[in-house]
């Protein structure tokens, strides 16, 4: 009862508000004021997790909001406004990849398809940059400027000779020719199937930025090639090649819009727009009412098992087994939650960890529709993971596939002899050197490991061949830890549909046999931190301040370490 009293005056407030500005608002309207453009800023990427809050000097598990909600939120608003005429963004600094600047790019063609004029500015910038400048209607850059759009490329680095030399033994086993993740340690060179791969993989990357850049600007491919093979471009050859629609400098941006029209242009901040912004009246229920919700969960980095030296919690963007079926879990028993979207992003890692995760999210696709959302990589044990939904969305961009294994360890002890440390050891058997890290496995510990990547690779099939309706055969032929492009494992079966999360979550709305505008979303995250943590008594976090030190570029080079901690299984992409 007092609920609904206070939920009524709380209706009646907010529609007084409303009406008194959306009077206002004719007024000023009916005086041809300013057309006004919201200045946006475009988010790093498609980032559901926002920073983790402090409390004191200890970093916990409480995210703020990602950027990704706000932008897209923005979006929706501004969409729908018709006292907006369109928005302005500078296109630095924005996506760092072409999966997520094609993502952008998407959610501001929805503004211009709701008749919103997209207007991009920049100094100069690299291919992904003037990706997402190609959502705009106009394109402007500093007539200094340059395209910095020299194509992609990928840089292996080779330790085998510096390994020998300094008395390393880097001794890996791969199953398939294409798996070649540990060749950096074990060779000196490319070998001939990586070397296909990669120049395969790099020709589609390359050839969707043509299609897409051409399209969006009314070229040709073969035209919009030449943005690669003229780059540096100066700001007055992309004009004259049509990259580029105006040379001004950002302080003259105003200007050249005012000069299409008599009116005057003013720039609002997006911040201030949403915090000012009238939203559309609704009269809220008296009685409590729950929307049916699609949940949204994020698995994005390294996949670890958990136990690699206790640093796993303090490594930013690190999947584990034990926090995500745990969050899986609560979303399967949660009546309220009608669809699940799984955002992957990740490389893979250990194969064990891989599996446990596998069979949770089949237990939930057991119960409640499940799509996977790849973004920028869904390799390996990444890609392992993604199986066990219902249906896969890819952008064309997504390094996706790698079905294969690997494992094998490093070891030292040639290296502490030239240092002069001598390490003597009194083991079981001869074969007890599989947790050393200063004896080499002998040929039995190899064959033994040999033997257990075989088997976990026929489960890698045997996963894929389920998930996918597709015969062992067929999937042994795609696998071998070939890598594909989005399109291409779209192309042949690896991925039902082509797009980003938004796809993938009106997708799960049709499965679920719900209406977009009816649900809530709602993000889950499974890093968040529990009750007992918050309460300081969990001893993990007196590692927090050491984890703080590290910087975030550095994380994934450091679960990566982790996981040669030990001769694991590992399902991980070729060239990490």
């Amino acid at each position: 009862m007092i609920r609904a009293l206070f939920t009524f005056v709380l209706n009646l407030i907010n529609i007084l508000r409303a009406t008194t500005r959306r009077a206002l608002k004719l007024i000023s309207r009916s005086k041809k004021g300013p057309r006004r453009f919201v200045t946006l800023k475009l988010p790093s990427g498609v980032n559901l997790r926002g920073k983790s809050r402090k409390i004191g000097p200890l970093t916990i598990g409480l995210p703020s909001r990602g950027s990704w909600w706000v932008f897209d939120e923005a979006i929706d608003r501004i969409a729908a406004d018709p006292d907006i005429e369109g928005v302005y963004f500078k296109a630095e600094g924005g996506p760092a990849s072409l999966a997520e600047a094609n993502a952008v790019a998407g959610r501001l063609d929805k503004l211009r398809r709701a008749g919103k004029r997209v207007v991009s500015h920049m100094d100069g910038g690299l291919l992904h940059d003037y990706v997402a400048a190609t959502a705009s209607d106009a394109v402007m850059m500093t007539p200094p400027g340059r395209l910095y759009t020299f194509g992609t490329r990928m840089e292996m680095t080779f330790l085998g000779d510096a390994f020998e030399k300094a008395g390393i033994e880097a001794q890996f086993i791969n199953l398939g020719r294409y798996k070649t993740a540990m060749h950096r340690f074990t060779r000196r060179a490319i070998t001939r199937p990586q070397q296909i791969m990669m120049r395969q993989l790099l020709h589609g990357l390359t050839h969707h930025a043509a299609a897409r850049i051409g399209r969006r600007r009314g070229l040709s491919v073969d035209k919009a090639m030449t943005l690669f093979d003229k780059a540096p471009m100066a700001a007055r050859d992309a004009r004259r090649l049509g990259f580029i629609d105006h040379m001004v400098y950002a302080d003259e941006v105003k200007a050249t819009l005012e000069a299409d029209c008599e009116r005057p242009v003013k720039f609002v901040a997006a911040e201030r727009y949403m915090a000012t912004h009238i939203k559309n009246l609704s009269w809220k229920p008296l009685r409590r009412a729950s929307r049916p919700q699609v949940a949204v969960l994020e698995l994005k980095g390294m996949i670890l098992q958990g136990n690699e030296g206790g640093l796993t919690r303090q490594i930013q963007n690190t999947i584990t087994p034990k926090p995500v079926v745990r969050a899986l879990k609560r979303l399967a028993s949660d009546p309220g939650v009608k669809a699940v979207v799984l955002r992957i992003d990740s490389p893979g890692g250990s194969a064990l960890a891989s599996d446990l995760i596998w069979r949770q999210i089949r237990k939930l696709a057991d119960k409640k529709p499940v799509i996977a959302s790849l973004g920028n990589v869904a390799g390996s044990g990444g890609y392992y993971i993604a199986v066990a939904c219902h249906e896969i969305v890819a952008h064309p961009e997504t390094i996706t596939g790698s079905i294969g294994v690997i494992a094998g360890k490093l070891s030292g002890g040639a290296l502490l002899d030239k240092l002069g440390v001598h390490i003597d050891a009194v083991s079981h058997s001869e074969d007890s050197n599989f947790m050393s890290l200063t004896s080499a496995l002998s040929e039995r510990e190899l064959h033994n490991l040999r033997q257990d990547i075989r088997s976990f690779y026929r489960r890698f099939i045997q996963r894929v061949a389920v998930g996918r309706a597709m015969p062992r055969r067929k999937v042994h032929r795609l696998g071998r830890g070939r890598v594909y492009t989005g399109s291409r494992a779209k192309a042949v079966g690896l991925v039902d549909h082509l797009g980003d999360l938004d796809v993938a979550i009106d997708l799960a709305c049709t499965k679920a046999d719900l209406h977009r505008d009816d649900i809530h979303l709602r993000f889950v995250d499974h890093q968040q931190a529990d009750l007992k943590s918050l309460l300081g008594q969990d001893p993990s976090l007196k590692s927090n301040l050491v984890a703080d030190l590290i910087p975030e570029s550095l994380h994934g080079h450091l679960a990566a370490a982790l996981l040669l901690q030990r001769p694991n299984t590992l399902a991980l992409l070729p060239w990490l």
